[in-house]
């Protein structure tokens, strides 16, 4: 007797609350982040939303944030060390993030 058995892989998105970041310099800007979660695996880390007060938060985000979204899924958590030169970008996505895995129920 064969059997067939049929699985369904449920995607579910979560997005993080956003959280304010601030510098020394002035430029701040909310930080948000989307996680897209298939079963318990996290398969995307997204920054949906990131300072964007002047040009330094442009090109420090440029640089950063593709950096923490491949590190989190390689992680599959929040426990990823910050960019250098982006501390502050990196403490308000990691924020975010967890906020994100903690509504995923990860």
């Amino acid at each position: 007797m064969r059997r067939i058995v049929t699985a369904f892989a449920t995607t579910v998105t979560a997005i993080g609350l956003p959280l304010s970041q601030h510098t020394s310099t002035g430029g701040s800007g909310p930080v948000q982040v989307a996680l897209t979660v298939a079963g318990a695996t996290i398969t995307a880390a997204d920054a949906v939303q990131v300072a964007s007060g002047n040009q330094n938060d442009h090109e420090i985000n440029a640089v950063a944030v593709p950096i923490l979204d491949q590190e989190v899924v390689a992680a599959q958590s929040a426990q990823v060390d910050t960019v250098s030169g982006a501390t502050v970008t990196s403490d308000g996505y990691l924020a975010s993030l967890q906020s994100a895995i903690d509504q995923a129920h990860l």
